[in-house]
């Protein structure tokens, strides 16, 4: 996303806000942790442009709060830990040159992920997630972008400690 860079003066000050508030539980075989974020940016801006991402749809008259939150619970058995989260993000903007959009105010996804962690030597761990995220308000992607929006992401790695 490109903005403008008249649109943030002195003159009109844009106010930029994030908060966070979290948790975590920990009882050495299982635990549970929480998140709730929220950012956002007062008054809007305007002439922000989407050219760069998604060609002919110009501009947005207003990118709004953001909203964000997850839950994640597991369990240790020695050396594997496995974890099951849930997360959920809402968004809220309007793109006025696009009439089936221009008068939207909130988008959803949803996620849950089950992932598990493998430490296999003291300074390094195998680690997998799978995660299937969906589109929670599927109208509006479909009007946008011609049909709806569902991920199935399975990463792998290892992480390796100096």
């Amino acid at each position: 996303v490109t903005l403008n860079p008249q649109t943030i003066s002195k003159e009109k000050p844009a106010d930029l806000y994030f908060a966070s508030f979290g948790f975590i539980a920990d009882f050495n075989r299982y635990f549970f942790e929480g998140e709730i974020i929220r950012l956002g940016v007062e008054p809007y801006f305007e002439n922000v442009t989407l050219n760069s991402i998604a060609p002919g749809i110009g501009s947005l008259s207003r990118i709004g709060d953001s909203l964000a939150y997850m839950l994640t619970g597991g369990y240790r058995f020695k050396t594997v830990t496995l974890h099951l989260t849930w997360s959920e993000r809402q968004f809220y903007q309007s793109i006025p040159s696009i009439p089936q959009v221009a008068n939207l105010t909130e988008l959803e996804r949803h996620s849950w992920s089950i992932g598990g962690r493998w430490d296999f030597h003291s300074n390094m761990a195998f680690k997998t997630e799978l995660t299937v995220a969906k589109d929670g308000s599927p109208a509006i992607t479909k009007k946008l972008f011609g049909h709806f929006l569902e991920n199935t992401i399975l990463s792998i790695g290892v992480d390796y400690i100096f």
